[in-house]
């Protein structure tokens, strides 16, 4: 085999282990090794196919990967799996916190969650929240404005 075929073998190896890896990391040192390929087989030095990989390598990260991370992003925030899908979302509190910092209960979505408020505020009984973020198995909520409010602002 000739060097070459290393190159862009561990191109491909590269590429297949950023499947299972986030944020396009792997996949950058790929680009640099098909990089070193091309140089290889157009008779470069070892020298240069090493600088060929090194150039490729910084220009994926420089260039290639912030486009690639842009990508990846796309789409809506609201719409996540899992508990990410869950902000954004409002609820009703079944069981109101016995002060600023302790945990109460929202019902949203049919199922009861425990809940804090963001700002340390009060909830009350049946208030209206709209979850901020999730902490744990704790919902962060913060109070929704009234149906009517929200109607006529929408």
């Amino acid at each position: 085999m000739e060097i070459w075929h290393y190159w862009i073998i561990c191109g491909i190896l590269l590429w297949i282990w950023e499947i299972f890896t986030p944020g396009f990391v792997v996949g950058v040192f790929g680009l640099g090794c098909f990089a070193g390929g091309l140089a290889s087989l157009l008779g470069a030095s070892l020298n240069w196919q090493i600088a060929a990989f090194a150039l490729m390598s910084l220009l994926g990260f420089v260039l290639i990967r912030p486009f690639f991370l842009k990508y990846m992003d796309r789409g809506d925030k609201s719409a996540g799996i899992g508990v990410r899908a869950l902000i954004g979302k409002q609820g009703v509190v079944v069981k109101a916190p016995e002060g600023p910092d302790e945990v109460g209960r929202v019902k949203l979505g049919g199922e009861v969650w425990r809940a804090q408020a963001v700002d340390g505020s009060e909830l009350s009984l049946d208030q209206r929240v709209t979850v901020m973020s999730v902490e744990g198995v704790t919902l962060r909520v913060t109070s929704s404005p009234p149906k009517e409010t929200q109607k006529n602002a929408g």
